[in-house]
């Protein structure tokens, strides 16, 4: 379900000079109780928590997305803790930045029409592809561009394209231990917020719980709450007991 009173209107930055204005982005926060993500992920097949809210999110936001071409290719791009993928793995008081982003992708299509479990997989299958082998030629890559004076980054301003999502999980990270005296905060967000396609897995409580920021354009909210709506019932309808 959607909190109302945790919505947050933000106006995008000002684009650069030479480029289209950007629309106005609305940040929502979706929570999503222990049972209905115990429920999804059994609806995914098993699926970690991660790969399931990626799954979710993605058939909904395409769905919500009525531009896409049903055709055309969608990703979405998300870090992989790369410590334990490394041989020998990376020692435990590393505290140095060990993850590298990768990208699930599929056509809008198959998104949409195929099982959750199925979108689940691909997102989990894009993790799994990163091992050694691969994490070295990455880094052999990374020095190489580096020495050539090769930019890898585009400025990070602006929406990223419909056809694709942006999702970090902190759902690890205590913020529900952040107690400064009132007690614990309601919600935790970026302090800013305000770039379409990006979305962030928090912790909801210590009850398994979760919530789903997400920044989409404010003419996408509508149909994707609508979409989710959708799968809940869904997940409503796998969990009811057969008489």
């Amino acid at each position: 379900m959607f909190c109302n009173e945790l919505i947050m209107h933000e106006q995008e930055p000002s684009s650069p000079a030479g480029t289209t204005t950007s629309s106005t982005v609305v940040t929502r926060i979706l929570t999503v109780s222990r049972d209905q993500l115990h429920a999804l992920k059994r609806l995914c097949g098993g699926a970690s928590t991660f790969c399931a809210v990626a799954a979710l999110v993605w058939r909904c936001v395409c769905v919500a997305r009525p531009g896409l071409h049903p055709d055309s290719t969608t990703r979405i791009n998300f870090p992989v803790d790369i410590r334990r993928r490394l041989t020998p793995p990376l020692q435990d008081r590393y505290f140095g930045n060990g993850v590298v982003n990768v990208f699930a992708t599929a056509a809008v299509k198959d998104v949409v029409s195929q099982t959750l479990a199925s979108v689940a997989g691909r997102v989990k299958a894009a993790a799994d592809r990163v091992d050694d082998e691969l994490l070295r030629s990455a880094v052999d890559y990374f020095e190489e561009t580096a020495k050539q004076g090769v930019r890898r980054r585009a400025e990070d301003r602006g929406n990223l394209p419909e056809t694709e999502l942006r999702m970090n999980s902190w759902f690890r990270i205590p913020v529900q231990d952040a107690d400064f005296g009132w007690g614990q905060p309601r919600a935790m967000t970026r302090a800013e917020a305000v770039r379409g396609g990006w979305v962030y897995l928090l912790a909801a409580s210590a009850d398994g719980s979760a919530r789903v920021l997400i920044s989409l354009e404010a003419a996408t909210h509508h149909k994707f709450q609508h979409a989710v709506a959708d799968v809940c019932q869904l997940l409503l309808a796998t969990e009811r007991p057969k008489l």
